[in-house]
């Protein structure tokens, strides 16, 4: 599996001086993943990541990607902006099997163009085989990283209707076989009392307090299995005409998305597994991204609501997880612009030797509530 994370570009112009409404494509062996458009921004950030399946076999050290950035055009040719290529050698090379490149883009006559981008890249190889890179010995042994299940990240822009309907981005993956460990209680956590309407005057950008984890011992902070897992259940009053509502998950570089809906209030139920092989610390620092969009739009910009909280957040509720809370989804681009609709879910993180907790299916009583007025939103 390989693994490329646009992070971002600086000073990004056109070739008339103008700011440019930027994206950025990656290419490997003739497969081409692209990002959402920045607009009018001469250092766009994307903070997006794209997986290639190598089908088992390893990367070879003469590999490289291709990036190219250029200028989103509303009408016309999209405007070529700058290019790179960037060798995956430093990644075979690296202990980790991962490597940031910050690359200097060039014209067509390979002049330099003064813009720079920023990637990272990791690599997750066929499981059984001996690590290229021979560390030092250690006390413990070499640990290999599991294998994820596959991710591809799909433009909607640039897709089918019919193409995207069938899309089922979940798949089966298998548990971190259990280390020692204590389990928790063996009862699922409650949901605190709901209120009784939405506060009027919600702001995501509110510093929410962390309750301390139940765990007896905190996590080593050396690299280890994680897993996020993120359950989509209902939307409600997303806004909007004769909507397709899709649901994108994205974690550390991994993005899933939900099977497209139809109507104001969706009902989806889907399940996502995420696996990581890292520190806590760095993990828990991860931003988790819930944006729910228009797949109807042909526009870039198709984004009905998003929330966005920290790997850390979760990881620090009761028992490592939040169940069948409501998210107050918001405008990216201006928080204070009011409600956008809110989205049920269920979230976890989750160790070596965590038990999570039963996340219940949803009831008739339950729905009669929410259709009364009373949301249990999260944070409360």
């Amino acid at each position: 599996m390989l693994r490329v994370f646009i992070l971002c570009a600086e000073n990004v112009l056109t070739h008339d001086q103008d700011i440019s409404d930027a994206y950025c494509s990656v290419t490997y062996e003739g497969t081409k993943k692209k990002t959402k458009v920045v607009k009018n921004n001469v250092n766009p950030v994307w903070n997006e990541g794209f997986e290639w399946d190598l089908k088992g076999v390893p990367l070879d050290s003469g590999a490289q990607i291709h990036v190219v950035v250029k200028d989103h055009e509303k009408m016309g040719r999209n405007r070529f902006l700058g290019e790179c290529r960037v060798s995956l050698r430093d990644v075979l090379n690296s202990p980790n099997l991962a490597a940031t490149f910050t690359v200097s883009l060039v014209d067509t006559k390979k002049n330099n163009t003064g813009a720079t981008v920023t990637l990272q890249v990791s690599y997750i190889p066929p499981p059984g085989m001996a690590p290229i890179f021979q560390p030092p010995p250690q006390p413990e042994a070499v640990h290999t990283p599991v294998e994820l299940d596959t991710v591809t990240v799909f433009s909607l822009d640039t897709m089918g209707e019919d193409d995207t309907e069938s899309m089922l981005m979940m798949e089966t993956v298998e548990e971190p076989e259990p280390m020692p460990g204590t389990p928790g209680p063996q009862e699922p956590g409650v949901p605190t009392a709901p209120p009784k309407k939405a506060p009027p005057n919600f702001n995501p950008s509110l510093k929410k307090k962390k309750r301390h984890s139940t765990s007896k011992a905190p996590l080593p902070n050396k690299p280890q299995d994680l897993q996020v897992r993120v359950r989509i259940i209902e939307g409600r009053q997303l806004p909007g005409v004769n909507i397709k509502p899709v649901v994108k998950v994205t974690v550390g570089g991994q993005t899933k998305r939900t099977r497209i809906r139809k109507g104001n209030n969706p009902f989806f139920d889907e399940t996502f597994f995420l696996n990581f092989y890292e520190t806590p610390s760095d993990l828990f620092d991860e931003p988790i991204f819930i944006t729910v969009l228009d797949s109807k739009s042909l526009r870039t910009d198709s984004v009905i609501g998003e929330f966005k909280m920290d790997v850390g957040m979760v990881y620090h509720e009761h028992r490592h997880a939040f169940l069948r809370k409501w998210l107050l989804l918001s405008d990216p681009d201006d928080l204070s612009a009011g409600a956008r609709g809110y989205l049920k879910v269920s979230l976890f993180v989750l160790a070596a030797g965590d038990e999570p907790p039963m996340d219940r299916k949803e009831g008739v009583e339950e729905k009669e509530d929410i259709e009364g007025g009373n949301l249990p939103l999260w944070p409360p």
